[in-house]
């Protein structure tokens, strides 16, 4: 065989080789042009300032004054580092409508929402964090409010350290594994807070001269509040204390740990302060009469809550891509009145898969499942192209070796 007949088989089998993704190109897509999805918000960059010169140099609203503060708003972060860091400053700087959550699972080294760090005059208000390590940390500052910001499926909620004059006020804090830790920080205020459903303590209190009233504290795993240290006050004094879901009725309220703390005006705790019951979420293909492709994905979900559901979406991303999340339609049955399902149409080739399903009731409390992936291929040519692909390179090697063999 010429040198010339070796190099024009190698150039077929090679093209051949070539053209096999291109060919297979569609097996992984999915085929969803009647469905109303929406793409995850574009996400913006951390903010990292380590002093005041940053602080003052960035470009921000205001002057840093009590009346004409710095601001920060309007952010949304899909972090994989903290979303807001501020270190070494004393200007007066704002906060708000701030949006950190992680649409991937809970891995146990999640970045934190916002972290400040030897600060003082920070206010930080409505801000959502979710599926974070920390919400708010707060490190060796003073004069500093926390308000009105929700926190949920995170490791930490709100986290004080070494710090003194922090307010914490009418914050939601729920599904945490802690709620809200107080670490040698004095002289600092906890009211009217919403901390439910951590893992562990709703509250731990380790400092002096902190004042914690008028807060809902409820079916909080490790307890709903345990002081590590003495000194501190668990009521306004007059009347008004805590609300607790294991409190018995008895005349105060005993906090738990070796600061003796005590509730002298406790209330009992109940209504509805749990996100939506999820359960039996299922997906399934559906063939065509002729076999594949699927002409459809179908997943379905049973979604309770004892104040109504206000809504369900399904979140999904394709081979790695980016998250898509669409609003489920409610359809009951007989045997299912909590029914909500979802249909991506077809055609489908094939599909590589991750999702999961999140619910929100009436009250505005939030709830997911555990995300589930999955892999199929319908398409016989996928398969068929791929063991030509691999006869073909083992095809090139034996040719490549004989041309040069012969030389």
């Amino acid at each position: 065989m010429k040198h010339s007949d070796y190099l024009a088989a190698l150039l077929f089998l090679l093209l051949s080789l070539a053209v096999h993704p291109m060919l297979l190109a569609d097996t992984h897509l999915v085929g969803h042009s009647d469905a109303v999805t929406h793409t995850t918000k574009q996400y913006d960059e951390p903010i990292s300032l380590d002093s005041e010169s940053d602080l003052s140099s960035f470009d921000l609203n205001g002057s840093g004054t009590q009346n004409d503060p710095f601001v920060i708003s309007n952010l949304f972060f899909y972090p994989d580092e903290t979303s807001i860091t501020i270190k070494n400053t004393r200007s007066h700087l704002v906060i708000e409508n701030i949006e950190s959550w992680n649409l991937d699972e809970y891995s146990g080294e999640n970045p934190d929402g916002i972290s400040l760090e030897n600060v003082t005059n920070v206010v930080i208000r409505e801000c959502t964090f979710k599926v974070l390590g920390s919400g708010i940390q707060i490190e060796n500052s003073s004069d500093c409010e926390v308000y009105n910001n929700t926190i949920h499926n995170s490791a930490r909620g709100v986290v004080l350290g070494r710090s003194r004059n922090i307010g914490v006020r009418q914050n939601t804090v729920y599904s945490n594994s802690h709620g809200i830790s107080v670490g040698d920080t004095n002289d600092s205020l906890v009211f009217q807070n919403t901390v439910v459903y951590s893992a562990s303590e709703g509250i731990v209190m380790y400092g002096e001269n902190n004042l914690v009233y008028a807060n809902r504290f409820g079916w909080n795993g490790a307890g709903n509040a345990r002081e590590l240290s003495g000194d501190n006050r668990w009521d306004d004094g007059s009347g008004l204390g805590n609300f607790w879901s294991d409190y018995a009725g008895s005349d105060t309220y005993e906090i738990q740990g070796p600061g003796e703390g005590e509730d002298r005006y406790p209330s009992l705790l109940s209504g509805d302060f749990a996100g939506p019951v999820l359960s039996g979420g299922t997906w399934l293909g559906g063939l065509g009469e002729g076999g594949p492709p699927l002409d459809r994905l179908h997943f379905e979900v049973s979604v309770t809550d004892t104040s109504g559901v206000e809504s369900v979406c399904f979140w999904y991303k394709v081979g790695g891509g980016v998250w898509n999340y669409t609003q489920m339609a409610h359809e009951p049955t007989a045997d299912n009145p909590a029914r909500y399902v979802y249909e991506i149409p077809g055609p489908i080739y094939g599909i590589e898969m991750e999702y999961f399903y999140s619910a929100t009731d009436s009250l505005g409390y939030y709830s997911e499942t555990r995300h589930t992936s999955f892999a199929i291929f319908t398409d016989p040519f996928y398969w068929l192209g791929w063991a030509i692909a691999i006869v073909t390179i083992i095809a090139v090697t034996v040719m490549a070796v004989c041309y040069y063999t012969r030389r």
